[in-house]
């Protein structure tokens, strides 16, 4: 049996110190912490006064992106930034809610917390933003692809507008309880099991806030356990992983989507508090000040059978959702082989040695 044993990170490295502002620096205001560089805001001038069109609905415009086949998506948030590869061939649009699940790759989209689509300032990329600007998303063409057919898409979609609202269907004055938008989340996330399913994204895009009595009830239910963990030894685990080159399923998301991605990363870096880890088309950096809470939850149920790290930030909101695919291996018999799994050994030790 292999034992993996873990150290927490030195100071240094748990946490990143900002230089002090000087007395002449205006400080920001307060909940308006600036987003990612790859992913700049708006401010509501610039929102109000830019070229605005009007037309269609989602289904119509992302049925559109799939014509470009595969693209470069950023997911970026203050705390973490996922980039990878994706095509939007057979998303699916059922009400407020927008699915491509694949064997490596699922992807959930609430069109409900969706505003615009709006043009990057070289019309070199289409931001997905929220109704004051912000973005949520922001996809460009893949290396290589043909320019001219990303520049017939944008007309299409974009016109000689900056930005384009869809039309939204009219909410009835008096709703009924299963309308509300948690009741009708919890309803479009049964329909596949392999994809993330309602506690994963409610919790990830910030609708359902860490309860540790619920996530133990949960574990408990599906025949295992909830428990807790040193974040700082999270980076240490961070690095091991890639040092293995143990294949992992990451999920993470931002206010309107969810981004489940199977990847094998090879290379970890530390910098200014935000662990990278990199792989062939993905790359996730986490900002590791901002883990707050970190559990190893287990399962023996379905889909979600085994061992997965789930990490919280202050305010309870899960800041990604870190597991592995089992094992392949074979059992033989007298009679016949029948194929087996179970957790990779590397990921047993690991978790072992997080909640020892």
């Amino acid at each position: 049996m292999s034992v993996t044993t873990l150290r927490p990170a030195s100071n240094h490295q748990r946490r990143s110190h900002a230089p002090p502002a000087s007395a002449t620096t205006p400080s920001p205001a307060r909940g308006s912490a600036p987003l990612s560089s790859g992913l700049p805001a708006r401010t509501p001038l610039h929102h109000a006064a830019a070229g605005l069109r009007l037309s269609g609905h989602w289904a119509e415009l992302l049925s559109d992106l799939a014509l470009l086949g595969h693209l470069r998506l950023e997911l970026a948030t203050t705390r973490v930034r996922l980039l990878d590869t994706v095509s939007l061939a057979g998303l699916r649009v059922a009400g407020p809610l927008a699915s491509l699940h694949g064997a490596d790759q699922s992807l959930r989209l609430l069109l409900a917390r969706c505003h615009a689509l709006a043009a990057a300032p070289a019309r070199d990329a289409l931001l997905l933003e929220d109704d004051l600007g912000r973005p949520l998303l922001r996809l460009r063409p893949d290396a290589g692809r043909d320019a001219r057919l990303w520049r017939l898409v944008m007309g299409g979609i974009l016109g000689n507008a900056e930005r384009v609202v869809p039309l939204q269907p009219t909410a009835p004055a008096l709703a009924p309880l299963a309308s509300h938008p948690l009741a009708a989340l919890q309803a479009l996330c049964a329909d596949d099991p392999n994809a993330p399913d309602f506690a994963d994204t409610a919790e990830l895009t910030g609708q359902l806030a860490l309860d540790p009595g619920r996530l133990r009830h949960a574990a408990a239910a599906a025949g295992g356990a909830a428990v807790a963990v040193d974040p700082a030894l999270i980076p240490c685990a961070l690095r091991a992983l890639c040092e293995e080159l143990l294949p992992i399923t990451i999920t993470t998301g931002s206010d309107a989507l969810v981004l489940r991605r199977r990847a094998t990363f090879h290379a970890y870096d530390y910098a200014l508090g935000r662990a990278r880890l990199t792989g062939d088309a993905t790359r996730f950096e986490l900002d590791v000040a901002a883990i707050d809470s970190a559990w190893v939850v287990s399962s023996d149920a379905g889909a979600t059978a085994g061992r997965q790290l789930r990490l919280y930030d202050p305010d309870g909101r899960a800041l990604a959702v870190i597991a592995t695919a089992p094992a392949s291996a074979t059992c033989r018999s007298d009679a016949d082989v029948t194929p087996c799994g179970g957790e990779p050994r590397f990921w047993r030790s690991l978790m072992n040695a997080l909640t020892s």
